[in-house]
């Protein structure tokens, strides 16, 4: 049997404007504090992250190592904590202090789970009925239902997917961080994509900082392992580093979980392929 862990999208006013599904959150716990709490699920962070804000600082300096990694450019610290989500457990998260806050479903918000929380792993995510599962194999019924295509690991860990584009074959990045959008991309790939008007904008936080997104139509078919997305709206953000990443990784954005909404998708890691569970076949 399939072990599932249930989620929940949260949803909020960002800088005046109502945003449902605006994120995928997570029930687990830290140990060896044991504290419970919701988790960002965001598969776009490479690392799971505790936030510093939702813990007692005495407590993390006994628990933050000398070790540091990189996040968004920046080296923070290693915990010798881990995260249990489910029955999966997620060794030496990072720390972000001075950042966290908020509660959903009555849990305060105390960190992200990242792609460590798959490595190795497969992972089944379920959006319709709103559970993800992670497992070692794929039962049976998914290994003869899912469409597949090729899933790699760019050098920051983050997972690209293999879509063509108009009948071409290129990446996107997913992202289950980036749940609003189908797509976002860079202004000078948007200009290819779209017909060129800006049709809406709003802005944005990611880890902190304040964004402006632009939007416009889509003239553009997307597939992936044959299926249609529905990706009407293409984004664009100026955002540090981010044509750099794209032109470094071949692809054309990032893919987030609004084109997926209505779909059971299967990650698997191991085997580096992403697939459609069903479909329309």
């Amino acid at each position: 049997m399939i072990a599932w862990i249930p989620f929940v999208w949260s949803s909020d006013t960002l800088f005046g404007r109502k945003i449902d599904r605006l994120a995928v959150f997570l029930k687990g716990k830290v140990f060896p504090s044991g504290k419970e709490g919701a988790f960002q699920f965001d598969l776009g962070a490479p690392r799971s992250v505790i936030y510093g804000n939702a813990f007692n600082s005495d407590f993390l300096d006994r628990h933050t190592t000398d070790r540091t990694a990189t996040l968004n450019g920046r080296d923070i610290p290693v915990l010798d904590l881990s995260i249990s989500v489910g029955d999966v457990v997620v060794e030496d998260p990072l720390l972000l202090r001075d950042f966290g806050e908020g509660e959903i479903g009555g849990l305060p918000i105390i960190g992200t789970v990242g792609a460590d929380l798959i490595d190795g792993r497969i992972l089944i995510v379920d959006f319709p009925n709103q559970r993800i599962a992670v497992v070692d194999s794929l039962p049976g019924e998914f290994m003869r239902k899912t469409h597949f295509t090729e899933m790699i690991r760019a050098s920051g860990r983050h997972l690209l997917v293999r879509v063509k584009v108009d009948g071409k074959e290129t990446y996107a990045m997913y992202d289950s961080g980036s749940s609003i959008f189908g797509l976002l991309t860079t202004r000078e790939i948007w200009d290819t994509l779209t017909d060129g008007e800006v049709i809406d904008s709003f802005r944005i936080t990611a880890w902190g900082k304040v964004y402006t997104v632009y939007a416009g139509r889509s003239r553009v078919g997307i597939t992936l392992s044959g299926e249609t997305l529905r990706v009407d709206t293409v984004h664009y953000v100026e955002m540090e580093g981010m044509g750099n990443f794209l032109r470094r990784t071949n692809a054309i954005g990032i893919m987030g979980n609004r084109s997926l909404w209505d779909r059971t998708v299967v990650m698997d890691t191991k085997g580096g392929r992403f697939g459609i569970y069903g479909g329309n076949r």
